[in-house]
C-alpha cells in the first residue's frame, strides 16, 4: 500500500514536473560525506587563522581566510555539496509551482547561515582542551558545579564557592574543558559500587532494562560550565567517547524539556537512547532516567 502510494507520487512528479524524487534522495546522501569533511577543513582554516593571531587581537578577519585557499576551496564544496539537490530540481525541473522557486531561495540564503553556525560551534569547540581532571582540577570542578547550581537556585547563595559534595564522589571521575589554565566546564562519570548510581536510586528504574549490580554502568551528569562558552556538547562528547573506549554504558537523569528538543532537532535521537524508568522532579526540574547507547557514530552528531 506505502510502496505503491510513492511509486504513484514519482510517477507523477517525473511526468509533471520532469524531477525523480530517487534521483534528488541519491544526490542528498552523496553529498553529506563531502560536507562534513569541507566543514571540517573550514574549522581547521578559521582556527588556525584564530591561533595564529596576536594573543591581544583575537579577531578573525574575512579578508584573511578569502586569502586562504584551503578555506575557499573547502567553502565552496560545501555550498555545492548543500546546494547540490536543489539545483538539480531547479535546472531539471518543469512546470514547476512559485513556491519551490520561493523555497530554493530561501534554502540559499539560510546556506551562509547554516555554515556560519557549523564553524562557530566548532571552532568554539577547538578554543577548549577536554581531559581527564587532577586532583587540583576536580577541586575547581567542583567549585564550579556549585556555583552554577547556586545561579539555578538548585543550591543556596551560602553554598558558593563551596566545593560539590555528595557521596558519589570517592567513586567519581571528572572530565573538565579548561581555557587558559582555567577551569570553564566538567562533567563527571560515577563508577558502579556498592553506593549505587544517583539514578538508580532516586528513580523508579524498570528491572526489565537492565541489572542495578552490574558494573559495566557508568552515570554521566553533574554538568557545569561558564555560560555563553559553548563547551556542553564537548563535554558531553568527551565523557561518551570515555565510555566507549572503557566499555561502559552510561545512564543519566535528562531533563524533559531538553529530551523534547533533542527529538525535535534530531527525529532519530530516540535510537540513541532508552527511557528505563518514569519521570520525576530532580535538582531543579522534571527529569527522566535513559540509557545511552554507546555507538561511534553518535559522536557525529554531539
Amino acid at each position: 500500500m506505502v510502496f505503491n502510494l510513492l511509486s504513484n507520487l514519482r510517477d507523477e512528479a517525473v511526468s509533471r514536473f520532469h524531477v525523480d524524487p530517487y534521483i534528488f534522495i541519491i544526490i542528498y546522501l552523496l553529498t553529506i560525506l563531502p560536507c562534513w569533511f569541507a566543514t571540517f577543513l573550514i574549522i581547521r582554516s578559521v582556527y588556525r587563522s584564530y591561533k595564529n593571531q596576536i594573543k591581544e587581537i583575537k579577531q578573525i578577519r574575512l579578508t584573511a581566510l578569502l586569502s586562504n585557499a584551503d578555506f575557499v576551496s573547502s567553502l565552496i564544496i560545501c555550498i555545492l555539496g548543500l546546494a547540490a539537490p536543489y539545483i538539480y530540481v531547479i535546472f531539471w525541473g518543469e512546470n514547476l509551482p512559485t513556491w519551490v522557486y520561493i523555497v530554493f531561495i530561501a534554502l540559499v540564503l539560510l546556506i551562509p547561515y547554516q555554515i556560519y553556525r557549523k564553524v562557530r560551534k566548532g571552532v568554539m569547540a577547538k578554543k577548549f582542551e577536554y581531559k581527564v581532571a587532577d586532583d587540583a582540577e576536580t577541586l575547581e570542578g567542583l567549585k564550579l558545579v556549585n556555583k552554577r547550581y547556586c545561579e539555578k537556585g538548585y543550591l543556596p547563595e551560602s553554598e558558593a564557592g563551596k566545593p560539590f559534595e555528595d557521596k558519589y564522589i570517592k567513586h567519581s571521575l571528572y572530565i573538565v574543558a579548561k581555557s587558559s589554565d582555567k577551569v570553564v566546564g566538567v562533567i563527571r562519570i560515577v563508577e558502579n559500587s556498592d553506593d549505587g548510581l544517583p539514578v538508580l536510586n532516586e528513580f523508579e528504574v524498570d528491572d526489565r532494562y537492565l541489572n542495578k549490580k552490574q558494573r559495566t554502568y557508568v552515570e554521566i551528569g553533574n554538568l557545569a560550565a561558564e555560560p555563553g562558552q559553548g563547551i556542553a556538547s564537548g563535554l558531553y562528547k568527551a565523557a561518551y567517547r570515555y565510555c566507549i573506549k572503557n566499555i561502559k554504558i552510561p545512564l543519566a537523569a535528562i531533563g524533559e524539556d531538553l529530551m523534547t528538543k533533542l527529538i525535535g532537532k534530531y527525529w532519530f535521537s530516540g535510537i540513541a537512547y532508552k527511557q528505563i524508568g518514569e519521570p520525576k522532579f530532580y535538582i531543579g526540574g522534571m527529569c527522566v532516567p535513559i540509557m545511552l547507547k554507546p555507538k561511534r557514530i553518535f559522536l557525529l552528531f554531539l
